[in-house]
């Protein structure tokens, strides 16, 4: 059953076979199709406006002889004793004739019947009666008594029954002991029948069948479900035959009964030899279903007194109370039946009433017992039978007892032909205000009972709360989990209560006990499987033989050991994220009640605020750790960046004619954009800038390799730029990961001839600008970026420079600037922001106007790339 506080547990592996599950669903096609059928009848006689005639008088389905008669027919003369010839013009076959007679007629008509009358020592005379037929609907006085009884136990009681048990047989089919409850709430439902004699030809002896089949084979079911549950007695299961010497005589009565029944409904003379048999059976059959009614309730008491634990004790009593309550009114109206040679039906209506109504117990018990298994203590149930359900459950009777009398006159106003559309109309507009106005008044009524015995909920809401404002400043798991533990104990007052903690894979009791070894679950043990498929508090019952601790061979020694020395009777995962950080091992609760639903419920919150606070200990912890982590390497990325700094050109070199600047603004401390000049021989300046792709330490080492392969590279002077560049991108590409490259651009000024050679390798092409701006080169020649590729080829090419020309080489981290808006500040501001530097401004001066111009567009909007620029200015003459 779905729900760790069930008796049948949740398993993670559930195989079931087919043929149950066939089995079960046409049983359940037949007993809805006979409710249904049965309900559309009980219905039917209390909404018709136009009710059935009553038939005059009741057959004996034994004998062929009248055995009851209502007054019309005994004013036309008709005795008890008296055999029926023909009724309505037909032939008298059996049971069901005087249904098919009366099915053409209504009240008021008359029916013609012959039937023989025997005096003793006289030969049976035939006589003919003539009978005016009355209304088969109840009088005034028996009103209440019709609809509780059609209502409650022809219709709602069977059904309810009937559902409960295919219900419990779904979830179980391979369970034994569900196909009883099954049997026993079938049976159950029919021991107050509706006749079906007075069905459809065909559907009728179905009917018939399955209602006298199962209501005189209830002994049997109650005999079985007292012998089985909650297990089988030791002595039954080392002799299984003898119970079914008991069983063997009742089912051949039970058969020879329906066999005759449905014979009797059209060969009722053909079935006296079944009936002769029956009545051999009839009184050892009688005694033995006594018999076996009592044994339930005295198995019920043997395994009450012989229970291995109080959890099985409280169960029985419960169930034993609950059958008492439902089924001793019952017994002693068929005493009196037997007593008095009355029918039961015959009872006054107070006394009938009285016996019947507590049969509804029976059901819900059971249900309660069966699907819930953690039955708590009578003494509880009565309290909330005497108070809460009768004060809620009074309510509702109330209200149903006051509106059933409307209810009828309306409805009677509305289906009379006479009464016109108007008042019909008016009629209906009062039903649906009364109703509306009783269900307000309902709701607020039965919402105000609810507050004042159900207060669960708001002590509930309170130790949430509570738990929560303490566990919301706890940062450290021990304290965080005696806080729990100490607000569980004292809130369900539990004797004992432990706490299991992942620790490198496996579960270990926490705090540690001093005695050694120390209690512990494995990562893959299959308590730890369980926790994880129900996730959320699950039972643990080693006295209930199917509970999930015996399945599939049980739990390993080790485990039950644990459970077992922890005194465990729920568990509770602690989870946060999917995943499962821990547990709390309850025992049991110091009043010996079970856990109930709202305790499980409460629980499950807990869990919920618990896996999260536990989550959070190791997130603090984890940060802790994080934090120091992170200083140190604060520290080292400090001294990287001063490292970094370094590697830029501490002293631009001098070279006559020319002036020179640069500056590189990292977006984090450390970065990826490099720019170098360099003195090489002859008096040629070397010019350098190149962006490293990615961001921060990685990028940081990738530049440093292209500052020391470009170095190392122009040591000689490097007259061939095409192949230095092609040596470079090799050792790039040989020294640093697939994915890196760097966009690199690389120049050789000679000041002597003012010639300047260049190899663009996937860099923004830097500006060469003349006349202040009227004309603008773009040096974009070269080849594709360097290390992405080992055998990149490149080509060189060149550019004369002139007096006042100006080389402006860049980053995209200067172009792409980007403001709040993210609007990029683009190249042509960059261009811009050069034409409008006046002439002559020096190097350094133009590198710090870019910059402020810049700044002045993002407005101090965060930037996630490298800002680098070197300028170098022709000086004039």
């Amino acid at each position: 059953m779905p729900g760790s506080e069930g008796r049948f547990d949740p398993s993670p592996r559930r195989r079931t076979r087919r043929w149950p599950l066939i089995a079960l669903a046409a049983i359940a096609a037949v007993a809805l199709t006979h409710h249904a059928r049965s309900a559309k009848d009980v219905l039917a006689g209390l909404l018709s406006g136009a009710p059935r005639p009553a038939i005059p008088f009741e057959v004996a389905v034994e004998s062929s002889r009248f055995e009851k008669v209502r007054p019309e027919g005994a004013a036309a003369g008709l005795a008890v004793g008296d055999e029926p010839v023909r009724i309505g013009g037909g032939v008298y076959l059996g049971t069901a004739s005087p249904w098919e007679a009366a099915r053409r007629l209504r009240p008021g008509d008359t029916m013609e019947v012959v039937y023989r009358h025997s005096d003793p020592g006289m030969a049976p005379v035939e006589h003919t009666a003539t009978i005016r037929l009355t209304a088969a609907s109840p009088s005034r006085g028996s009103l209440v008594r019709s609809w509780i009884v059609g209502l409650g136990l022809k219709v709602g009681m069977p059904l309810f029954a009937t559902l409960l048990g295919l219900w419990v047989v779904a979830v179980r089919p391979t369970d034994r002991r569900a196909w009883i409850l099954l049997g026993l709430m079938l049976s159950f439902g029919q021991l107050v029948r509706a006749d079906a004699a007075s069905w459809e030809p065909g559907l009728r002896e179905a009917g018939v069948a399955y209602s006298v089949a199962l209501s005189s084979s209830w002994s049997i079911f109650m005999f079985l479900f007292g012998l089985s549950f909650p297990e089988p007695f030791r002595a039954e299961q080392r002799r299984p035959w003898i119970k079914w010497v008991p069983i063997a005589v009742i089912g051949a009565s039970s058969l020879l009964t329906t066999v005759g029944s449905v014979g009797a409904l059209e060969h009722q003379g053909a079935m006296g030899s079944v009936w002769a048999v029956e009545r051999v059976l009839q009184v050892p059959a009688f005694v033995l279903a006594l018999a076996c009614v009592s044994s339930f309730f005295a198995s019920l008491a043997m395994k009450t007194a012989f229970a291995s634990s109080p959890d099985s004790k409280r169960r029985l009593r419960l169930l034993r109370t609950g059958a008492t309550v439902a089924l001793t009114p019952l017994f002693l109206l068929v005493i009196w039946s037997l007593a008095t040679r009355h029918a039961l039906e015959d009872a006054p209506t107070a006394i009938f009433l009285t016996a019947l109504l507590p049969v509804l117990v029976f059901p819900a018990t059971l249900a309660y017992v069966i699907v819930v298994q953690r039955a708590l203590e009578v003494r509880w149930v009565l309290r909330m039978g005497a108070r809460y359900l009768m004060v809620k459950n009074g309510l509702r009777l109330l209200i149903f007892a006051g509106m059933l009398p409307l209810g009828v006159m309306f409805s009677r106003i509305w289906l009379r032909p006479e009464v016109g559309f108007p008042l019909k109309l008016a009629t209906m507009g009062v039903w649906v205000v009364i109703i509306f106005t009783v269900r307000r008044r309902a709701t607020k009524a039965l919402r105000a009972i609810d507050r004042r015995f159900f207060r669960d909920a708001y002590d509930e809401e309170h130790v949430l709360t509570e738990l929560g404002e303490q566990v919301r400043t706890i940062v450290e798991a021990g304290p965080l989990l005696r806080t729990v533990t100490e607000r569980i104990g004292s809130a369900l007052h539990v004797g004992r209560i432990g706490t299991l903690v992942e620790d490198k894979g496996a579960f270990v009791l926490t705090p540690a006990p001093a005695a050694e070894p120390v209690p512990s679950l494995a990562a893959g043990s299959r308590t730890l499987e369980v926790l994880k498929a129900v996730g959320g508090p699950v039972g643990v019952y080693f006295d209930d033989p199917a509970s999930w601790v015996h399945r599939d061979g049980g739990l390993p020694v080790a485990e039950r050991r644990v459970l077992r020395e922890l005194d465990t009777q729920i568990l509770l995962p602690l989870a946060a994220r999917g995943e499962l950080l821990g547990m709390v091992s309850l025992g049991p609760k110091l009043s010996e009640q079970p856990y109930s639903r709202t305790d499980l419920r409460l629980l499950r919150n807990v869990a919920t605020h618990t896996g999260l606070a536990l989550l959070n200990s190791r997130l603090t912890s984890a940060i802790v750790a994080e934090t120091a982590t992170r200083a140190r390497l604060s520290r080292e990325i400090e001294i990287a960046r001063e490292v970094q700094e370094r590697l830029f050109p501490q002293q631009i070199p001098a070279v006559p004619g020319i002036e020179c600047a640069g500056a590189c603004r990292p977006a984090s401390r450390v970065g990826g954009d490099y720019y170098d000049f360099l003195a090489l021989p002859g008096g040629v300046l070397g010019i350098g800038l190149g962006d490293v792709s990615g961001k921060g330490i990685p990028a940081a080492l990738l530049m440093a390799s292209l500052q020391a392969s470009l170095r190392g590279q122009t040591m000689d002077g490097g007259g061939d730029l095409a192949r230095l560049m092609g040596r470079v991108n090799r050792l790039i590409h040989d020294t640093s990961p697939e994915n890196r490259y760097a966009t690199f651009f690389y120049a050789q000024l000679d000041p002597a001839t003012r010639r300047l050679d260049y190899v663009n390798a996937g860099h923004n092409p830097p500006f060469l600008l003349r006349g202040g701006g009227a004309e603008i080169l773009r040096l974009k020649d070269g080849g594709m970026v360097v290390g992405l590729m080992q055998d990149a080829a490149y080509v060189k090419a060149s550019v004369d420079l002139r007096p006042g020309d100006l080389f402006v080489g860049f980053t995209d981290g200067i172009s792409e600037a980007m403001n709040a808006e993210d609007e990029e500040w683009g190249e042509g501001r960059l261009l811009e922001a050069l034409r409008s530097a006046e002439p002559g401004l020096a190097a350094p001066r133009v590198v710090e106007r870019i910059f402020e111009r810049a700044d002045a567009f993002v407005a101090a909007a965060p930037q996630h790339d490298d800002m680098t620029l070197i300028v170098v200015r022709v000086l004039p003459g």
